[in-house]
């Protein structure tokens, strides 16, 4: 069996409540492959073929994954005891000594139904959006031919949950939230509701609906939205901003005066627009370098101005950004014609969540990803586009970088990799037996059995990985393990060598 592609989700920040979902709870300061339980290590759990969405709390993280039948999963780690990722907190992690450091199923439906909410179709519905507030977390659900269903759970020191605060409840609830009673009167009651999407800040919540009258009318205004610790920001069809709440920072300074903007995204205490150019423009609180400016200006720190992106724009362009708390994530379509991607980062870096190694913060952005480490690579990537004309290889030693999320002194990748199988003495294949992770160094020639890697598995008696792979660190005790599982008749016979070499 040749080499497959798989998917790795890496995370590196602030930790001290397992919220990376990386098996421990120590902070990190380099990108970090997350575990999923059930799945190889840094591998996504069975059937999942991408990530929808990555939404993080102050303490916590919900991934939402889809299969390859089209459904999603909602899964979480981290803080739980506000009632924040669900009622099987309690049972899975206090009762039954679950790590909540590891990625888990949250069930929500099997509650629901338990609950007596949604009665009787709880198993038809498909959760598509999912948000975090500090330590509250929101759940979009949605059923063919009903009106969307928005669920929350955790904290309601402000009303978070939207719920009547009279009404009794219990730590781990989980609630409808009845977005009715926030239409206009006058609309009909058989009127559908469909939530176009979700934003939370630490404390406030936006919810973008489309309102379908039975005729099929229905009007949309916005185009998108992002929200700070005290400020919320609409983006308009036009392309002009809409800015509202506080502006003590100047985080709402001069919004009004764009007028092609492509994507909107908030701090705690800035704003950034992505224009239609590819430049992208900052204002607000610079207190830890947020606005990535360098170090030295001659306007006024609050004042809108762009980024100082340390690239030409012959080479590369911004391809989407998004914000952590005091942190800025761009997704860059890289050399002359944009055929691979990287991470570039700026702003507050104390819990390592720029990933580059160290805890100092960053006042201009750098590439995070690829790491420092392929730098020359990228850079004769750049300079002849020839050398990228497959798909992804001029990031071969690293993988594809598919997405890019940040949240509370934390950052989250996506990437695209190939996955080694274990090849049998006699180069059969086991099904199966996915126990390494790698990316070839060079070409992609190579013998018919280790179809897709550059340096061919020696089998002398045993299999033995003397070849200059690259293999990511973390996989090292799984794939031992991974050798003994699948040879257990002959495990002794069996060894292995590797050059890690990133």
């Amino acid at each position: 069996m040749p080499c497959m592609d798989f998917l790795t989700l890496l995370s590196t920040g602030s930790n001290s409540c397992g919220q990376l979902g990386i098996g421990n709870i120590d902070d990190v300061h380099r990108f970090t492959p997350c575990i999923f339980r059930g799945a190889a290590l840094g591998s996504l759990p069975e059937h999942v073929v991408g990530i929808e969405q990555i939404a993080c709390g102050g303490n916590h993280t919900l991934a939402l994954l889809r299969t390859d039948d089209g459904k999603t999963k909602l899964w979480g780690c981290g803080d739980g005891r506000k009632g924040q990722l669900g009622p099987s907190y309690t049972s899975e992690v206090r009762e039954k000594a679950e790590n909540a450091a590891v990625f888990r199923r949250l069930d929500l439906g099997a509650h629901l139904e338990r609950a007596g909410i949604l009665s009787g179709i709880s198993e038809e519905y498909n959760t598509r959006l999912v948000a975090a507030g500090w330590e509250t977390t929101y759940a979009v659900l949605s059923y063919p031919n009903r009106s969307d269903v928005l669920l929350s759970m955790g904290s309601d020191d402000y009303g978070n949950l939207g719920v009547d605060t009279n009404t009794q409840r219990t730590r781990h609830d989980i609630y409808v939230v009845d977005l009715r009673r926030a239409v206009r009167a006058s609309d009909d009651s058989m009127s559908t509701i469909t939530i176009l999407s979700l934003a939370a800040g630490p404390h406030h919540t936006i919810v973008h609906v489309r309102l379908r009258d039975p005729d099929g009318s229905s009007v949309t205004y916005f185009a998108g939205w992002a929200l700070g610790r005290h400020h919320t920001v609409y983006m308009q069809t036009s392309g002009k901003l809409v800015g509202l709440g506080s502006n003590r920072k100047g985080q709402l300074d001069e919004l009004s005066t764009l007028d092609d903007v492509e994507q909107v995204g908030c701090t705690w205490n800035g704003t950034y627009a992505l224009l239609r150019s590819g430049t992208v423009v900052a204002t607000g609180s610079n207190t830890h370098s947020q606005l990535g400016r360098g170090p030295t200006v001659l306007v006024p720190q609050s004042a809108l101005q762009p980024v100082a992106f340390l690239f030409s724009s012959k080479t590369h362009r911004v391809a989407s950004l998004v914000c952590g708390s005091e942190h800025v994530l761009c997704l860059v379509d890289a050399g002359q014609h944009g055929l691979h991607r990287e991470v570039w980062g700026w702003g507050w870096n104390e819990h390592g969540n720029l990933g580059t190694g160290g805890t100092a913060d960053t006042d201009v952005p750098l590439r995070v990803w690829p790491p420092a480490s392929s730098a020359a690579s990228c850079a004769n990537a750049d300079a002849d586009d020839s050398t990228t004309s497959r798909e992804g290889s001029g990031n071969q030693r690293h993988g594809d970088v598919l997405n890019v999320w940040a949240g509370c002194g934390t950052s989250w990748i996506l990437v695209r990799k190939l996955g080694l199988w274990i090849v049998h003495r006699t180069d059969h294949v086991v099904s199966g037996a996915l126990v390494a992770h790698i990316t070839a160094d060079a070409s992609y020639s190579c013998p018919a059995a280790v179809s897709g890697v550059s340096e061919p598995i020696r089998a002398i008696n045993d299999i033995r990985y003397d070849a200059a792979l690259c293999v990511d660190k973390a996989v090292e005790q799984g794939f031992a393990a991974a050798l003994h599982t699948h040879y257990q008749d002959s495990a002794a016979a069996y060894a292995y060598t590797a050059n890690f070499n990133i």
